[in-house]
């Protein structure tokens, strides 16, 4: 297993290092609204699809075409629901339905869908809201229809609402970029964070197909029963859903699925978060129906999981193979005579109410608006023939097809009644009392910014490039010419020595096809894409007109001529540049707590984590941005080996029998560790006394924010003779203090760890008149004073 994490992390670091900002800006330029998202779908799909050699296909042209029209029409689930039908909200449009085709063990071709909504505003009326719990059973039913043993899959991403942009930018970048291009730079990191956490999605589908993966074994505790199944559906991006542990369907028995809500912390990407509904298990059904029917009573426990359009069909065949066996075994009846003239009604083979209805129970309120006077059809359903599927597939069912068709579409309404009211009804796209921001201005001014007039630089780019010409290294002379003269040789020289120049500036300079010039930018040090837009409006300024001339004499005169058509070009298309430098800000790449992680990772981000949520001071509140905590992660298989191989003994007590060493009293002793290794004070250097000394942060940090002396520090103030041995005078202490300038150095942050542990030992509880006492016998530790620390002694 651990080697599958490896491999899981290793796969998706891989493709998130191919995400290019460019084509974001590309997509954002050319389409609008919901497109967005599915773009960014389509291309983290096609990114991981070409990694893990799979094909990946968009089946539906546009979020026009119906439901089942997606690969769906030639299958049976076609006629098992009036799917183009009206009145209870059959007709659904699925923005994008994608197929992944990949090869199975023994050689041949499978797929699954994945079927995704792009929410580009917020879901405020109702019918929306309707609108998205049938989309998310459809495409249950969709995808089990085209794969039964892979899980369904559903994305719904909000592509416009997300967290407040990051304003504290490292430096002065916040100072070099105006109101525009800040707008336009918040816009393509939330791009950028919409498609780490799609793709993301992405490879952890691919990795499940591979039985590899965060999704390849799904267990939760608290699930009674083994090998439970369960349906993927993922909303990325601002969508808050209610946390509901479980669906219940229908009237008694009822019908139960498990519901498990995880979220995704994955870093640098939007908030991911994924619904886990438990999958029905088809069989069971035949047994159900059998004792139902049989015992006409009422199923003695409810079914579990989300049943689909499909296996309702499957109950109500049971029901009519079951009926078959009930009339074979009983004894013939006498023919039926009708009366002169009449005719003889069919025999009833069974009816729903006396069957299914004993299994599942019946349908309850549905989502559509109730029709007046309108008779539940789960009620009165009676089946006088086999049920026969219609044959070829779309051709008319008979009767009683069509009875089982208007049968199933009540338990459909019902279901999707049940998902609005867990998730949908109170689901928000824009949230309440949590800091967000909407991106669709800040999409519209990137939009306008990457719109630029580039049809003089499409021109240059047209000409033939200097590799064709026999330039090597975009040089102005060929390879067999580099030791022809001086000049050359000079050129040569300085191409190898000289500091390399912003790819962004390198790429921007070769789509001119002008040569020497990205060597005399490495020559002045002109290093980014935005100091050669300030140079071409400020090279020809007195200042730096003629050291710029000087420079430029060294180079042939087309290179002078080259380097002024581009600066003119430059400072005449100024928004061009800053489009192109647009990229994504960096982000810190933090690990997450429950993407898929090695057994070390995971046990101790869990053991700080213990600590951090059940705080005992302000320092274990904390530790989550500390650097121990990092310190902690980086080093986890070392600190888990250091961890587990540690011999924790335990007091006697006055007992000859020692205590039993349980796992929670090794947690504790680790935790104990650990705020051991916390220590709330500051190692500080003092130059003018070549001294180190430890300030209390907190203090430091209220009452100190100038590094004024700390007068409670003396002792440590105090410097030493000239001799090196005897320490100054107290008169000359204090003289120092009062008129000296002292400059604190700091060495350390808070939390770091100075203890070193060579043994542990569980606590002993003494009673005592006075109370209780706890002592530590066995501990033996060392600090830079040499005492035991104060979490030793509680």
């Amino acid at each position: 297993m651990a080697w599958q994490m490896e491999e899981s992390l290793a796969a998706f670091s891989a493709l998130r290092m191919k995400i290019a900002g460019a084509t974001l800006v590309d997509m954002n330029k050319t389409l609008i609204y919901d497109d967005v998202g599915i773009a960014i779908m389509q291309y983290a799909l096609e990114l991981c699809g070409a990694h893990f050699e799979m094909e990946v296909q968009k089946i539906n042209a546009s979020s026009s075409v119906n439901f089942i029209s997606t690969l769906l029409d030639t299958l049976p689930i076609h006629d098992m629901l009036d799917w183009n039908g009206s009145g209870k909200g059959f007709v659904q449009k699925p923005d994008a339905v994608f197929q992944i085709s990949f090869a199975t063990g023994d050689g041949t071709r499978n797929s699954l869908l994945v079927y995704y909504e792009s929410d580009a505003g917020s879901k405020a009326n109702d019918k929306d809201r309707k609108q998205a719990a049938r989309k998310l059973y459809q495409s249950t039913c969709g995808c089990r229809a085209n794969n039964n043993v892979l899980p369904a899959i559903s994305v719904r991403a909000n592509v416009f609402v997300g967290p407040e942009p990051d304003i504290h930018l490292a430096g002065s970048a916040a100072a070099e970029l105006n109101k525009v291009q800040r707008s336009a730079q918040n816009a393509l990191d939330f791009l950028h964070a919409l498609t780490v956490a799609h793709l993301w999605f992405c490879c952890q589908v691919c990795l499940l197909v591979r039985q590899k993966g965060s999704f390849a074994k799904l267990e939760f505790s608290g699930d009674v029963r083994p090998q439970k199944k369960y349906d993927i559906h993922c909303l990325i991006g601002m969508i808050q859903v209610v946390d509901c542990p479980s669906l219940t369907f229908f009237q008694p028995p009822h019908v139960m699925a498990n519901v498990h809500s995880v979220l995704y912390n994955v870093a640098g990407a939007a908030g991911i978060k994924c619904l886990f509904v438990e999958r029905f298990d088809p069989t069971v059904i035949s047994d159900a129906v059998r004792t139902c029917m049989t015992s006409n009573a009422a199923h003695p426990q409810s079914l579990h999981g989300m049943p689909t359009v499909q296996d309702m069909w499957r109950i109500l065949q049971s029901c009519d193979e079951q009926a078959s066996l009930q009339q074979a075994a009983a004894p013939a009846a006498a023919p039926a005579v009708a009366a002169a003239g009449a005719a003889i009604p069919p025999a009833t083979r069974f009816t729903w109410s006396t069957s299914g209805m004993l299994v599942v129970g019946s349908p309850g309120p549905g989502l559509a608006n109730p029709r007046v006077n309108a008779r539940q059809v789960a009620v009165i359903a009676q089946f006088q023939q086999r049920l026969e599927a219609p044959n070829p597939i779309g051709s008319p069912g008979d009767a009683d097809w069509i009875l089982g068709k208007n049968l199933v579409a009540e338990y459909y309404d019902a279901m999707c009644a049940v998902l609005h009211a867990a998730f949908f009804h109170a689901m928000t796209w824009i949230p309440v009392q949590t800091p967000h921001h909407n991106y669709l201005l800040d999409l519209k001014k990137l939009k306008a910014e990457s719109k630029r007039d580039v049809s003089v630089l499409q021109s240059r780019a047209q000409s033939t490039d200097l590799l064709a010409l026999g330039m090597q290294n975009s040089l102005g002379f060929t390879q067999k010419s580099s030791s022809a003269n001086l000049n050359n040789m000079c050129m040569e020289s300085l191409f190898d020595s000289l500091p390399l120049i912003d790819p962004v500036l390198e790429t921007y300079i070769a789509t001119f096809h002008a040569p020497n010039i990205a060597l005399f930018l490495r020559l002045i040090r002109c290093t980014n894409l935005l100091a050669f837009e300030h140079l071409a409006k400020t090279n020809r300024g007195v200042d730096l007109k003629d050291a710029f001339q000087k420079r430029l004499r060294h180079f042939p005169v087309g290179t002078s001529a080259d380097l002024d058509y581009i600066m003119q070009y430059t400072i005449s298309n100024a928004k061009n540049v800053h489009s192109i430098y647009l990229k994504p800000s960096k982000t810190p790449v933090l690990q997450s707590a429950n993407v898929t992680h090695s057994t070390e990772y995971a046990w101790m981000y869990d053991l700080l984590n213990s600590i951090s949520e059940a705080p005992s001071n302000d320092l274990d509140s904390m530790l989550p941005k500390s650097p121990l905590f990092r310190k902690f992660l980086l080093c986890h298989k070392t600190v888990y080996k250091m961890f587990h191989s540690i011999v924790i003994l335990a007091p006697v007590n006055n007992d000859r029998h020692p205590q039993v060493i349980t796992d929670a009293d090794k947690r504790a002793v680790f935790q104990r560790i650990i705020r051991a290794l916390m220590r709330q004070t500051v190692m500080y250097f003092i130059d003018v006394v070549d001294r180190h000394v430890e300030i209390d942060f907190q203090l430091r940090r209220d009452e100190h924010r100038n590094d004024v002396v700390n007068y409670d520090e003396i002792q440590n103030l105090r410097g030493l003779q000239a001799d090196g041995v005897g320490e100054e005078s107290d008169r000359n202490l204090r003289n120092r203090l009062l008129h000296g300038q002292i400059k604190f150095t700091r060495l350390t942050w808070p939390l770091r760890d100075l203890n070193l542990f060579t043994r542990i030992s569980l606590p002993i509880v003494i009673d005592t008149p006075s109370g209780k006492t706890v002592t530590y016998p066995g501990n033996r530790s060392f600090c830079h004073t040499g005492d035991m620390h104060e979490e030793e002694r509680q």
